[in-house]
């Protein structure tokens, strides 16, 4: 790696951490800014989608008003032992030091990106050929669309703290910055009213594949309550007669189902408010193993080749979903296979 595609990679990870509130968005921006230095550079870009979506999943995930640290609180406020969602924020929080693989990934991550891991199996592949077998991007049309930093940094602050103010309440802290937004676009005429709306309308559609996964993933929940997940739950849990096994073989366990298939927030939605319940039964260490958790739907999110957010982070970089997905497995599994030694030492540290 030269060292201005190695100013480029760090800094494309180290923007889409700082701005992942909203993963999506982090992953959309950071691919149209740092994309077309990547090809000025003569670079494939599918190194630069591996780490954009790394730290977009991962540093989400730690946040607690970060779009997938928000619907974790959400989901651990729906176990019935816990009171409220201040409670369940602070779970959260106390889980946080324990998600192993976000924190794994993110530096590995880094170290290719400031090229102390080098490309290696399908990476060094397509660095030997280079960005010659890549789309080119289509030139912004007009200046009328070439938006300031500020036109970004600001809603980011406004999102942030309208989730503050409102006590994480997220939908009237979107609604604000979404008013917040229509204001200064229209003001700058940056966009006419009509054009804000119709950004709107078309935002919101796109969203509608987001909606199905997540409507699936509460009728999966209902239906596997039903079923007797929490017996299930109990029973796997219950059946590790070493109690600080217990956060490995959920991290071990769950790798393997998301890797086949992630939805990313379904696992959530399906196992921590089950595990809340089961969990101080068994004595084991409940941030612990939320942590374990949390870090195999990462792992997941960032393994699957069915991620949404693998395949929004392909589309922003341009670049083909599955050779986004082949390129990264080996840094991947290397997070992962840290992760579940820390967790298996952790386990017995923590106890």
């Amino acid at each position: 790696m030269g060292n201005n595609e190695r100013r480029i990679l760090v800094s494309a990870g180290l923007y889409a951490g700082a701005v992942s509130v909203n993963d999506f968005i982090a992953a959309f921006t950071a691919g149209a800014a740092f994309t077309p230095l990547i090809d000025k550079c003569k670079k494939t870009r599918l190194g630069l989608a591996y780490v954009i979506r790394t730290f977009c999943i991962c540093v989400s995930a730690m946040l607690p008003f970060g779009a997938w640290g928000y619907f974790i609180i959400y989901q651990i406020n729906g176990a019935d032992s816990v009171l409220d969602r201040q409670e369940a924020a602070s779970i959260f929080m106390s889980s946080v030091p324990y998600i192993f693989y976000g924190f794994a990934a993110c530096i590995i991550a880094l170290l290719f990106a400031c090229g102390v891991i080098p490309p290696i199996g399908a990476m060094k592949k397509a660095y030997e050929k280079g960005g010659s077998d890549e789309d080119e991007i289509a030139a912004p049309k007009g200046d009328k669309h070439m938006l300031g930093a500020w036109n970004l940094i600001l809603p980011i602050a406004v999102q942030v703290i309208a989730l503050i103010a409102t006590n994480l309440e997220c939908v009237k802290a979107f609604l604000i910055t979404i008013i917040f937004m229509g204001i200064l676009y229209i003001a700058q005429k940056i966009f006419s009213i009509g054009e804000f709306v119709e950004c709107i309308v078309d935002g919101c559609r796109d969203m509608v594949d987001m909606v199905i996964i997540l409507v699936t993933a509460y009728t999966m929940q209902y239906a596997m309550y039903e079923a007797g997940l929490t017996t299930l739950l109990k029973s796997l849990c219950g059946g590790i007669s070493v109690v600080w096994l217990i956060p490995f073989v959920l991290f071990v366990i769950f790798c393997l189902t998301e890797f086949l298939f992630s939805l990313n927030y379904t696992l959530f939605v399906i196992t921590l408010p089950v595990l809340l319940e089961v969990l101080p039964v068994t004595g084991a260490n409940i941030p612990l193993c939320i942590g374990a958790v949390i870090s195999a739907a990462l792992f997941g999110a960032n393994a699957c080749i069915v991620s949404d957010l693998g395949v929004v982070s392909a589309k922003a970089c341009r670049v083909d979903v599955y050779e986004q997905y082949k390129t990264s497995q080996p840094y991947v599994m290397a997070a992962g296979a840290l992760s579940a030694i820390l967790y298996l030492i952790a386990g017995f540290i923590f106890r």
